[in-house]
């Protein structure tokens, strides 16, 4: 098993995908796997035979398959042309179909598609090789000259290779008494023990530029890393206690938002009848809660659209998240509709508090409110907001009566003047 040869069929990715043929076409494996780690991909692969071919089903060759070409010495397939989608949907179905296999996802597919591709590469040379190792009619091992014509090897040189192998093997090297040994099957056996040797280097070459490439990416990370090293060697006397101060603005931000997610664990537990808007729906029937319409910002167009669309009725309470943009037209419109009150989260323009406070429409400060929301929708205690609305009428009339004084007073002085 160990000297069977393979066809490896590799999609690369976060979730990889691997697929396994043998030279004729028989599936040996299909899989695929989450963050399958490059060592534990080769051990898998010497467990299963000798690759040859190491096929991608894109042009242009991921990182992964040619490092796996590079320790197996193997050939790193590509397709020659684009291989369309329909094509290799059906290249992959067609074999399935066959084969009576069983893929549990795309990567898989991938996987086989370009396994299958570098087969149909070779299968008519490998049809010709056994065609002509059928006429040779002696014992030809089919696997060891198919690896030799994915070497590049043609199929007459490839069998007279493995033929003069053979003959070596079954050669008795003890020269028999009073003769020397066959000259021609030293010769031969010191020619295929060259081939061999010259296999050997090849592989040793592409190893020592494998590991040439490493050194030299081991080589610019510790360049980086000294740069790196050195920037910081520069920065850290002058920006210390700035490092120092941020660094605790980041501690205190992280424990202001841990305790307001604590805040609102407890909140959401305490509160009765708040994980619904059914729930939130029948406490507004009951009179409990008022459900507020959130406004995002307060334009002429925003309330535009909010009255055109009858989502505001009389007697509704708004919620400006925003009423920084919104002036005396955009508030009138809010009047139109008799809007109940008005709830600011950022600050209103004169004019529209004007135009609110002459139409005698409670203007009611977000932040000392408790709000709260539920997907999306905002509500407020109902007695939380009648007592703010009361609240701010008895402060408007306190704040009218002392414009009256004060009118009162400069008339009088006026009066004592003249």
């Amino acid at each position: 098993m160990k000297n069977r040869k393979l066809i490896v069929g590799v999609d690369p990715g976060v979730t990889c995908g691997l697929a396994v043929l043998s030279l004729s076409g028989e599936l040996i494996k299909v899989k695929s796997q989450r963050s399958l780690k490059q060592p534990d991909l080769i051990a898998e692969l010497v467990s299963l035979g000798d690759p040859i071919i190491i096929a991608v089903d894109v042009q242009s060759p991921p990182q992964l398959a040619e490092r796996i070409a590079r320790n197996f010495g193997a050939l790193l397939f590509t397709p020659p042309t684009f291989l369309p989608v329909g094509s290799k949907k059906r290249l992959v179905q067609d074999y399935a179909i066959r084969h009576q296999v069983k893929l549990d996802d795309q990567h898989q597919k991938d996987a086989l598609a370009a396994a299958l591709k570098a087969f149909n590469c070779y299968k008519n040379k490998f049809s010709q090789l056994e065609a002509h190792i059928r006429g040779v009619k002696e014992h030809i091992p089919l696997d060891e000259a198919r690896g030799l014509i994915v070497q590049g090897i043609n199929i007459a040189e490839a069998i007279e290779i493995l033929k003069k192998e053979r003959e070596i093997c079954e050669m008795d090297p003890r020269p028999v008494e009073g003769k020397a040994p066959p000259v021609k099957s030293y010769t031969d056996a010191l020619s295929i023990l060259k081939g061999r040797l010259k296999e050997q280097n090849l592989k040793l070459r592409k190893l020592r530029v494998f590991i040439e490439e490493k050194r030299l990416e081991v080589e610019a990370f510790r360049r980086k890393i000294d740069v790196l090293t050195a920037k910081v060697s520069r920065t850290r006397g002058e920006q210390y206690v700035t490092l120092r101060r941020e660094q605790e603005y980041r501690r205190l931000n992280l424990e202001i938002y841990d305790l307001r997610q604590r805040v609102a664990e407890l909140e959401e537990k305490l509160a009765p009848q708040h994980l619904t808007l059914r729930g939130l729906e029948e406490r507004r029937a009951e009179g409990e809660v008022i459900i507020l319409k959130p406004l995002s910002h307060f334009t002429h167009r925003e309330v535009e659209s909010l009255t055109v669309e009858g989502r505001v009725s009389t007697g509704e309470v708004i919620l400006l998240l925003d009423a920084s943009g919104g002036g005396a037209s955009a508030a009138k419109r809010l009047v139109d509709r008799k809007v109940r009150a008005v709830i600011v989260g950022r600050g209103l323009s004169h004019p529209a508090q004007e135009e609110l406070a002459k139409a005698d429409v409670p203007i009611l400060e977000g932040s000392k409110l408790r709000i709260k929301w539920i997907q999306n929708t905002p509500y407020i205690e109902a007695e939380e907001l009648e007592r703010a609305i009361i609240e701010y009428r008895l402060k408007s009339k306190k704040n009218e009566g002392a414009k009256l004084q004060q009118l009162l007073h400069n008339y009088v002085a006026r009066e004592v003047l003249s």
